[in-house]
């Protein structure tokens, strides 16, 4: 996108010109620059409207999807019973991560190696401005987190702390594009949940150092406590709050429905029980980042969202954070989101590797990358970018004098000149 076109974007935005950015600059552009809660506002009027076709041309196949498959459920659920209802939403659960149902239940045959190289690989050419834009990003960010010469942890905690410094806050994200989750991070108004924070997270941290080898792993996560260090969150927080209150009612008022068939059905009951056990035990609720840490011999767990660090050992994933959350990896699910066999193969490389024998005692990990390791790390990084960014303002400043001086001397020249010329003239 070139300066013009992004000036004019952000005029339209500003004069609340919607329509104007669909019909100059086309759905992608329009679904990056609309505000979420205007676009809350008008699909759910499309979508009262009965204008299906339009919600799909301005806001994709994804949007579009999940107004087929919300019908289709209804449509399911009237006519065949909550039974055959609950089961089509569990497929489509798996469907979108690209597990086909039938052999899902059956084990490890359910996986279908090219479904999700597939999808990426479309994503990559429909996306493709926006991803090369993106990457030159994180590469100039790198850049400049190189020249600081940091410690492991300092990296770490600097990464995350200038993520959350970086964005609106958390939500459900505007694009969430498959196999490039970091997308919605692209932008200073970006704003996502925890796959787009790991995935963003783990492509800087690359690009920062290879030998990090960060991925992403999913993960199932309990409703326990846990200690985070000192960063900023309160972004996330008031995004929460942006979420139209309509939209809460309409959970309230989904939720008192299901409780009501739950008391007709004990089918409905039975089958959320498999939902919820597909999700916990499969699936997993959350996406954290993987870092290897080799001088160590350790497997260390960024979590962005729940600024925390864990180690990944004997197949478990162990606090270093002071609290009682726990964490369990969901490698299976994993080497779905990471594609093919490919990501299988890795994903148990991933595991195995948890079993090496790190140099380190639990004690001297929570000593190193524990909760006070991770705000010391963090004050330091801090002073760092004070410091230098004190240095930059001196030198804008100096700049700025030596710029005016020149100008002066030019001015007072140009005038000696002038009077020479009119003296030559008398």
């Amino acid at each position: 996108m070139d300066k013009k076109t992004r000036q004019d974007l952000k005029r339209l935005k500003k004069e609340r010109k919607f329509d104007e950015i669909f019909e100059k600059y086309g759905g992608i552009y329009y679904r990056n620059y609309v505000p979420t809660w205007y676009s809350y506002e008008e699909i759910k009027k499309l979508k009262k409207e009965g204008r299906y076709e339009e919600i799909f041309i301005k806001y994709g196949y994804n949007e579009y999807r999940k107004i087929l498959e919300k019908a289709k459920y209804e449509e399911i659920k009237e006519y065949k019973g909550t039974f055959k209802a609950s089961f089509y939403k569990i497929k489509c659960i798996l469907k979108h991560i690209g597990i086909n149902i039938t052999l899902f239940f059956i084990g490890f045959t359910a996986f279908t190696a090219g479904t999700t190289e597939e999808i990426i690989k479309i994503n990559s050419i429909q996306y493709s401005d926006e991803i090369e834009k993106n990457d030159k990003r994180i590469k100039n960010y790198a850049e400049e987190i190189k020249q600081m010469n940091l410690t492991k942890l300092q990296t770490l905690m600097k990464v995350t702390d200038d993520m959350w410094n970086s964005i609106e806050g958390y939500k459900i994200p505007s694009k969430d594009i498959f196999g490039f989750f970091e997308l919605d991070l692209s932008t200073l108004d970006g704003y996502g949940v925890c796959r787009n924070f790991a995935t963003d997270v783990a492509k800087k941290l690359n690009e920062i150092d290879p030998d990090f080898n960060a991925r992403t792993i999913n993960v199932y996560m309990d409703d326990g406590n846990i200690k985070i260090p000192d960063i900023n969150r309160n972004k996330e927080q008031s995004a929460a709050k942006k979420i139209p209150k309509e939209n809460k009612e309409t959970e309230k008022e989904k939720t008192n429905s299901n409780e009501v068939e739950e008391n007709k059905s004990n089918t409905q009951e039975f089958w959320d029980k498999i939902y919820e056990d597909v999700n916990d035990n499969i699936i997993g609720n959350h996406m954290v980042t993987l870092v290897d840490i080799p001088e160590d011999k350790i497997i260390l767990v960024l979590d962005p969202t729940n600024p925390s660090i864990s180690i990944y050992q004997n197949g478990k994933m162990i606090l270093l954070n002071p609290g009682s959350s726990t964490m369990d990896a969901k490698e299976y699910s994993t080497a779905i989101y990471h594609g093919g066999i490919d990501g299988l193969i890795n994903s148990s490389r991933g595991f195995l590797d948890s079993f090496k024998k790190s140099k380190l005692s639990y004690e001297e990990l929570v000593d190193k990358y524990g909760l006070e390791a991770q705000n010391r790390a963090l004050k330091q990084i801090r002073t760092v970018t004070t410091v230098k960014d004190n240095i930059k303002q001196e030198k804008n400043k100096f700049s700025e004098r030596i710029r005016v001086s020149k100008l002066e001397k030019s001015i007072k020249n140009e005038n000696y000149l002038k009077i020479n010329e009119d003296r030559e003239r008398e």
